[in-house]
């Protein structure tokens, strides 16, 4: 791979990775009645 896609991938995973741990989050809040 080449610095810059590889980069641009990394970026894009670990965005993807925080938001779908935001999401468990709140789908437990929401589940625990908070």
């Amino acid at each position: 791979m080449q610095p810059l896609p590889a980069a641009f991938f990394f970026l894009k995973t670990s965005m993807g990775n925080t938001l779908f741990i935001a999401n468990t989050e709140i789908a437990a809040l929401l589940a625990n009645g908070v």
